[in-house]
């Protein structure tokens, strides 16, 4: 098998464990094997064993790129063509040398960079976009329907869930780096196992951990399950434990059940019956298999003995207690610092920066909407780097350089953002320059030589002190260094979460979350406003309260046939304000019941995480629109006396239509949409915040 990068592409430079490169451009020849190149530009014959097989009169250069099975045995010829001009990357054919005559096949093309995967019989082409070619001796050249990733990844699961593991890597193979684990954890399932492919236990890690580095908790199970046997690496129990409590204290039992089974035994960690007993009882409650159920369970009851009736106690205790942790990426400044010595179009884990959900949202803060959003389509060169405790990142469009770039800052502890853009066509430009607390001057520009915004040249304190000429030229206000935070009153401070309703600034909030309160502020980043209670219902916890902060959007509630089982939703809110980021946090799950306990048809069941902090806050499905407000998650503790097992993600949120009815009671006007168009959960979250407020309640 072989994989091979055939020139410079962006998508991949943070997959090349994956997609690994290769310099292309040097491997190019005219002759290999019996097959030889001859002519030049416009007129290019194609020779096996020196007969001619084919001519191409349309192309201006033609090169033997590669060979399969080998070059000592090529059965199939990759043959690269250029066009032309500077605009467009080659595009590829396949002389096939199995058939009598050798046949040529139609043209890969698409004017961008490929990437191409060869299996004895198939040979998969993408360039990371969506467009996927495959060649095969009985279809030739073919090109797949394009889909997004979500539908790639589904067909690849379905395929390889149907045996049809030829189908499964057209589709899986090039969702490689996408930010869907399901993709690199199948494709290292069918390298560990050899389905579809050779079997390579080196690969199968490389998108394990592809997969693991997403959050991808059966992921890190997998890679520590080739340590502890020794598949590709040599055996190591301490690494292997140490992926094995990554992936148990995200909540999987086979990794729970394992990571007991080596500290039961003392293999890379201290022997201790105790701690193998609580892994055990958590495996039992988490483990699907029947035949595994069945082994934890024979472990667990060889343990138990092994302890005394306070370590029993204790350990049945913490297991009641225990909560599955959660993961999230590029929550920090200092997370983007994985990009240094990258392109920013690079993915890591699955993201551009400019995809960065905290990062996006910041610069459209920055910079406002139409600069923003000139970033995702500036694909020229770039480069991240840190300077001085900030990372500076620059980029431009391919071509036009020196008219349209993006260059900023990051502040890697504070996450401030300072920075310039300069966007337009060739007569006229605009440049605009911003910070986090600064108001953006922006300025029409008709010469080139006026061009300022150069962050290589100036630095972040250079861009800072732009900054300050500006705005007291323009008179608009600045403020050199982040204002302090109001602090809240004292006494003891809880928190909440809440959402806008109207332009007058109302705000839906759970009453529980208000009650008793001496004072209420309320908090969208450093800015604060005192909050006053409007109404109040306590038998559906819900309140109602306003404050004056600026620039908040009224939420819209759906409208229409109401959610359903499955559907999936996004949850907005403040957990552990204060150890957590001050930026309003994002969980996604899916309706798992239309009632809670008791069948309480007021509310919902989710099973988006929700931690202390949420209450309150709303929860959006998929097309942006509310469905209902974050109320309670179950006390694991006390279900697990009554039922004995532990719940997992059991959370409830008050229903969409018992809100409306409360804020029709109080005469407050509220909006309304249909649920027709489905975004992806990053963009329903980011619209979100916009809406989403801290409450705290100073008792």
């Amino acid at each position: 098998m072989c994989i091979r990068r055939l020139t410079t592409i962006l998508w991949l430079t943070v997959a090349t464990a994956l997609l690994p490169t290769s310099g292309a451009k040097a491997d190019l020849v005219k002759t290999l094997g019996p097959v030889s190149i001859q002519g030049k530009f416009g007129n290019f014959q194609i020779l096996v064993n020196g007969q001619v097989v084919a001519t191409d009169r349309e192309v201006s250069t033609l090169f033997i790129d590669d060979a399969f099975p080998s070059h000592d045995h090529p059965e199939w010829v990759l043959l690269s063509y250029g066009r032309g001009g500077n605009f467009c990357d080659a595009a590829y054919k396949i002389l096939n040398l199995r058939t009598s005559p050798p046949a040529l096949s139609s043209a890969a093309d698409n004017c961008r960079a490929l990437t191409y995967m060869v299996t004895p019989t198939q040979l998969i082409i993408t360039d990371g976009a969506g467009d996927i070619w495959f060649y095969t001796d009985s279809g030739g050249m073919e090109k797949a329907p394009k889909l997004t990733i979500e539908d790639d990844v589904r067909r690849g699961t379905d395929a390889y869930k149907s045996g049809d593991f030829d189908l499964a890597l057209r589709y899986l193979w090039p969702s490689a780096a996408s930010k869907d684990p399901q993709a690199p954890y199948l494709l290292g399932l069918m390298w560990h196992l050899g389905k579809g492919v050779d079997r390579d236990y080196k690969r199968a890690k490389e998108f394990y951990e592809a997969a693991a580095a997403l959050g991808y908790a059966p992921a890190m199970f997998r890679v520590g399950t080739l340590y502890a046997n020794g598949r590709g690496v040599a055996v190591d129990f301490v690494t292997a434990n140490s992926w094995y409590r990554r992936a148990a204290d995200l909540g999987d039992g086979s990794a729970q059940y394992n990571l007991g089974l080596n500290i039961l035994a003392g293999r890379g960690a201290a022997k201790s019956a105790k701690e193998a007993c609580f892994w055990f009882l958590l495996a039992t409650e988490r483990l699907v298999d029947p035949h595994d159920l069945e082994a934890v369970k024979k472990n667990l009851e060889r343990t138990l003995p092994q302890l005394s009736d306070t370590e029993l106690a204790e350990v049945r205790r913490q297991a009641l207690e225990w909560q599955p942790g959660t993961f999230s990426l590029f929550t920090k400044a200092a997370d983007l610092k994985a990009w240094i010595g990258k392109h920013p179009f690079s993915k890591v884990n699955g993201f551009q920066m400019s995809e960065v959900p905290e990062l996006a949202v910041r610069l459209k803060l920055v910079f406002g909407d139409k600069a923003a959003q000139s970033f995702p389509m500036m694909d020229g060169p770039g480069s991240v780097a840190e300077q001085d405790g900030w990372l500076v990142v620059n980029t431009c469009q391919a071509h036009f350089c020196d008219k349209v770039h993006f260059d900023f800052a990051v502040e890697l502890q504070s996450y401030e953002i300072v920075g310039c853009i300069r966007y337009g066509d060739f007569d006229r430009q605009t440049e605009v320059w911003s910070g986090t607390n600064f108001t953006p001057v922006s300025r029409e520009l008709v010469t080139l030589n006026e061009d300022q915004c150069d962050i290589h040249r100036l630095g972040p304190e250079g861009i800072l002190a732009t900054l300050e000429r500006l705005a007291l030229r323009d008179n608009a206000p600045s403020v050199t260094k982040p204002p302090k935070p109001v602090p809240p009153p004292q006494g003891e401070r809880t928190v909440g979460t809440g959402y806008v309703i109207d332009h007058m600034t109302s705000i839906v909030t759970n009453a529980h979350v208000v009650k008793e309160c001496r004072a209420i502020s309320v908090r969208r980043s450093q800015t604060a406003a005192k909050g006053t209670i409007i109404a109040s219902d306590t038998r559906n916890d819900l309140a109602l309260i306003r404050a004056d902060l600026p620039d908040l959007t009224p939420i819209y509630f759906r409208e229409g046939r109401g959610i359903r089982p499955a559907e999936s939703v996004v949850a907005l809110g403040y957990p552990y304000a204060g150890l957590l980021s001050t930026m309003p946090q994002s969980s996604t799950g899916t309706v798992t019941a239309l009632a809670g306990i008791g069948d309480d048809t007021r509310l919902m069941q989710i099973s988006a995480p929700i931690q202390p902090g949420n209450s309150g806050g709303p929860i959006f499905d998929l097309s942006g629109n509310v469905v209902g407000t974050v109320v309670s998650t179950l006390d694991a503790i006390a279900i697990a006396e009554l039922t004995g097992s532990v719940p997992q993600n059991v959370n409830f949120g008050i229903k969409a239509s018992v809100v409306r009815d409360f804020l029709d009671s109080n005469g407050v006007i509220y909006a309304t949409r249909a649920s027709t168009e489905k975004l992806d959960p990053a963009d329903v979250s980011e619209q979100g915040m916009r809406s989403v407020v801290m409450i705290e309640c100073t008792k």
